[in-house]
């Protein structure tokens, strides 16, 4: 590119745009101002950062507006983590390639930046970055700021089985951490966590607890500010009796709605009089008579034996499920 000032490319860029005048389709007039807005937003660019001469030496960068030119002394020359491509389109590419494989994010890029980046190309940037994020992962260290004193934090945990290749079936563990004050409250709208951890296992359960309390010992002895929420599964129970005796456990409403139906469908042969009853009782949850749900359960079924092995499930996990916490402390959930 010759070398311009930066008044004579936007009138050069003007002049094009009024040269549109005669397009009559619409489709074809946007697709070329696009077109001339991406050439004209490039030799900014390039004029912006350096403008470089015939003489001088010079290295070519790919960024969201194509290839341009930067002189070798200045500072954006240097590839990024051994990449010619800027750190803002590198990061347009992790974005699309996340979300899709290589071929169609090259297809995205190309369709909306009008930029070619072979599948190869893809691959290197989001394998160096994922290797980059596994490592800090393994770490298992708190990411989070430290909480404030007035402040709780939740820590939810889950397991599922994963159907692989080579070992078949295999156990899969996931957390979740986060603090009250990410907790969002829209009033009329589902409430929302504005930041979360994660942390993942391939495997038992005993690695994955022992990367959770990594983190969360990372958070110092938070005592009855730690609240779990979780499904009530045993190696969870365990964990946290053995690990965390002060801290709080919530069964989540709907593992316990859950209960209340397996026993109910026991119970009640009428559906009409069945969810009722269920009705009547997730009231009493949620107004932190969980005791009085318990005793209820207890007296209607004693002479139910088919119903006696559902009763014992939900007296089970009677500690966890005591709702009245979270209504007292009004901590969202």
């Amino acid at each position: 590119m010759s070398y311009k000032t930066q008044q004579e490319l936007f009138e050069e860029y003007q002049q094009s745009v009024k040269s549109l005048s005669t397009i009559t389709d619409f489709f074809e007039y946007e697709k070329k101002f696009v077109s001339l807005h991406n050439e004209f937003g490039k030799q900014m660019l390039e004029l912006s950062i350096s403008q470089t001469k015939p003489s001088e030496r010079k290295k070519k960068i790919t960024t969201r507006f194509g290839e341009i030119s930067i002189a070798s002394n200045h500072q954006f020359s240097q590839s990024s983590n051994g990449f010619k491509i800027s750190p803002y389109l590198q990061n347009l590419v992790l974005a699309t390639s996340a979300e899709s494989s290589y071929s169609i994010s090259k297809e995205l890029l190309s369709i909306y930046l009008d930029i070619d980046i072979n599948e190869m190309q893809l691959y290197r940037i989001t394998d160096h970055y994922g290797e980059s994020l596994a490592s800090v992962l393994e770490e298992n260290k708190r990411l989070q700021p430290m909480l404030p004193e007035e402040d709780v934090l939740y820590a939810m945990a889950d397991g599922s089985m994963i159907l692989t290749r080579e070992q078949k079936w295999k156990e899969a563990k996931l957390g979740r951490l986060f603090s009250g004050k990410d907790c969002l409250q829209i009033e009329g709208k589902v409430n929302e966590v504005k930041a979360s951890q994660y942390v993942s296992h391939f495997g038992g359960c005993k690695q994955f607890t022992d990367k959770m309390d990594k983190v969360l010992d990372d958070y110092g002895d938070l005592k009855e500010r730690l609240i779990f929420i979780c499904d009530g599964a045993i190696w969870l129970r365990i964990w946290i009796e053995d690990a965390y005796p002060y801290a709080i456990s919530i069964l989540d409403f709907y593992h316990v709605k859950e209960y209340l139906c397996l026993f109910a469908k026991e119970i009640f042969k009428d559906d009409c009089e069945r969810n009722t009853w269920i009705t009547e009782q997730e009231k009493l949850l949620l107004e932190s008579k969980t005791q009085q749900v318990i005793d209820t359960i207890k007296k209607i079924g004693n002479n139910k034996k088919k119903a006696a092995t559902k009763k014992k499930t939900f007296n089970k996990h009677e500690h966890s499920a005591s709702i009245i916490y979270v209504t007292i402390q009004h901590w969202p959930v």
